[in-house]
């Protein structure tokens, strides 16, 4: 009997190992809600300053690159789509077993979204009401995500607690295996969140008119706190006063043409906040929807599908986020715990690093809207001006240009950096000159829509991060002016 025991616990102990090691390699690796759960895993244990929680309003709200920067703090965003309260106190206890923050942000849409699934959070089978079944998949193995899966599995399978059984078709899919083994290698997750953020689209005229006349038919009378949305807002003030960090919840700005048409209700939810934690000293209430009044087309981007439910552009992430970062120098005391990475090029923008020149860097603009650029020309975009089109050079020695990641960074001051996604600066056979023979190869082209600046003079510069994830500056000594 005694070596039954010793088996079935050898047993258990194996499963258990196998399921720790291997249950995290059936996800979709390459799915920004799975990066988001990775920076928790990534980082070294207890040392990040604030957390970050909420749904896709979050990720496509908030920069943590621009937050670190300037509060000088390592931070992490875990969040994805579709997510009720009870499912970010979840992601919450699985954060805090990793980290020990001073501060934790709460992003409000999972209390101010409409529907059952985030007011009355469990169904009459006492079931999670869980838009987003894959939540718990992402988090690694153990208590907290066998609570959540246990709450949100509809047909109590035992098999589908675990990634390895739903997703067994993985098993003979050798390509799957190689993509997943890749990214769990080579991605570092807040550069892969940070890049998917960096949307480009702006609304158009016939756009902005549709959603103009789909605009009054929104409601916001299920916009409001329940009794049990204020059950595990509870849990997590009990979370914050036991592990003595700070709260602060935050509403991440909205298209203005839908604000104006359900602000009582957002109004509404934000009052209840308020009216609920009163008395405790540790929680507050920012609502920086209110302070912009929602954020006008230009910010916003134009989704497939026309509802309530939308998400900030790149220009609008840059607004939102200064607008926190100041916010927390000014309320808060924070300090980092552990060294906060200084090479990002928010990091050099955002605390005014001075560009040294470096020989091997070598490299200009040569041509705007397909005009040859003289030494004393003045990049001017007119007010009509709906795009424009930079192309240049550049080399740095001992890197290849071609499989390196170079960006374009537009500095208008300190609370607006427009760092453009890589992907967007395209290999261009610039035309040569008798000064970039030697680098015909080398050229690059760049294309911007102009609302997504704004109105101001910028410095511009230009980064190339090399294969093994070092970044190169270089001052491009032009002044772009949107008039």
């Amino acid at each position: 009997m005694k070596q039954l025991v010793i088996k079935v616990i050898l047993f258990t102990g194996l499963v258990t190992a196998v399921l720790y090691l291997c249950d995290d390699f059936f996800v979709d690796g390459q799915h920004r809600s799975y990066q988001s759960f990775q920076s928790i895993y990534q980082h070294e244990k207890n040392s990040i300053d604030v957390v970050f929680l909420g749904n896709s309003h979050l990720y496509m709200g908030v920069d943590n690159f621009i937050i670190e920067s300037k509060c000088d703090i390592n931070t992490i965003s875990v969040a994805a789509g579709r997510l009720n309260i009870a499912e970010v106190y979840f992601n919450l206890q699985e954060v805090l077993k990793y980290h020990t923050p001073k501060l934790v942000v709460i992003e409000t849409w999972p209390l101010i979204s409409e529907g059952d699934a985030y007011n009355k959070i469990f169904t009459r089978f006492k079931q999670l009401h869980s838009s987003n079944f894959y939540n718990p998949s992402y988090k690694r193995f153990g208590w907290v995500q066998t609570k959540e899966l246990i709450l949100s599995n509809r047909e109590h399978r035992l098999y589908k607690f675990f990634n390895m059984a739903k997703n067994h078709d993985w098993w003979k899919d050798p390509e799957r295996w190689s993509r997943q083994l890749r990214s769990n290698k080579e991605l570092v997750a807040s550069e892969f969140i940070q890049a998917h953020a960096k949307n480009d689209k702006v609304f158009s005229e016939e756009q902005l008119q549709e959603f103009r006349a789909i605009a009054p038919k929104f409601s916001y009378s299920e916009m409001y706190l329940s009794e049990m949305e204020k059950e595990y807002l509870a849990s997590i003030l009990k979370l914050s006063k036991q592990h003595k960090f700070e709260l602060l919840f935050i509403t991440v700005p909205v298209f203005d043409q839908y604000y104006k048409v359900t602000k009582p209700g957002f109004e509404r939810v934000h009052n209840e906040l308020e009216h609920y934690f009163s008395e405790e000293k540790n929680v507050t209430i920012l609502n920086i929807n209110k302070a912009f009044n929602g954020l006008d087309y230009t910010h916003v981007i134009p989704e497939k599908d026309k509802d309530a439910n939308q998400h900030l552009n790149y220009k609008g992430i840059i607004k939102t986020s200064n607008y926190l970062a100041n916010f927390l120098i000014d309320q808060y005391d924070l300090k980092a715990t552990h060294p906060v990475p200084t090479n990002s090029p928010e990091a050099l923008m955002y605390r005014n690093v001075t560009i040294q020149d470096d020989p091997s860097f070598k490299g200009k603009l040569t041509h705007f809207n397909k005009k040859w650029i003289g030494p004393d020309t003045v990049l001017t975009i007119p007010k009509k001006q709906s795009k424009f089109v930079l192309q240049g050079w550049s080399n740095k020695r001992g890197v290849n240009d071609r499989a390196a990641k170079r960006s374009l960074i537009f500095k208008k001051d300190t609370n607006f950096v427009y760092v453009s996604h890589f992907r967007n600066v395209r290999i261009d056979s610039t035309p040569a000159t008798q000064d970039t023979t030697s680098y015909i190869k080398t050229g690059f082209q760049f294309e911007l829509d102009t609302n997504l600046l704004e109105p101001g003079s910028y410095s511009i510069y230009l980064s190339t991060q090399a294969k093994d994830g070092t970044y190169y500056y270089k001052d491009l000594v032009k002044q772009l002016v949107v008039q």
